[in-house]
Parts: structure tokens; C-alpha cells; sequence
């Protein structure tokens, strides 16, 4: 789907998000965003061999980590950001 939105010139969230991690390993990544009325939860499961580094506002549940600045998801990792 990211080459999709690449040639026709749209910019997905999930590409943005991933801005640091190298383009050949986005293919591998899982996000999903679910919502409670009070926050957002973006689930990140990194299918890669290699670790991946999302940027998101908010903190990753799991280890206490801010996303803000990038957060690393090791090979075969999960990450549960809440924002």
C-alpha cells in the first residue's frame, strides 16, 4: 500500500510515523489505532527482522518510553503508544 500512496503523491501515516526507520523494512511493520473516549492507543508490531524506530506523541505503554523523540521497536517487538 505505501508504493500505492507513493505514486499517487499522498502521504500515509504510517510512513510518517516510520520517517526514521529505512524504507525496505515499512513493510513489515503493523500499526493500528484504537481510541477510548479519553485517548488513542497506536499499536505497533514490528514483523521485521531488523528494528524499526517510530515517532509518535505520546508514550509507549510497555517501557515507560516517550515516542516523542523516537522510539525503537526491536525485531519481532511490540510497542502500545498512548496518546
Amino acid at each position: 500500500m505505501d508504493k500505492v500512496l507513493t505514486e499517487a503523491g499522498i502521504s500515509s501515516l504510517r510512513s510518517s510515523l516510520l520517517a526514521q526507520t529505512p524504507e525496505h523494512l515499512h513493510a513489515d511493520v503493523e500499526m493500528v489505532r484504537r481510541q477510548s473516549a479519553e485517548t488513542s492507543y497506536l499499536f505497533v508490531l514490528n514483523h521485521n527482522d531488523g528494528r524499526v524506530t517510530v515517532t509518535a506523541d505520546g508514550e509507549d505503554l510497555l517501557s515507560g518510553e516517550p515516542a516523542e523523540t523516537g522510539l525503537t521497536v526491536p525485531a519481532g517487538g511490540v510497542a502500545v503508544i498512548a496518546t
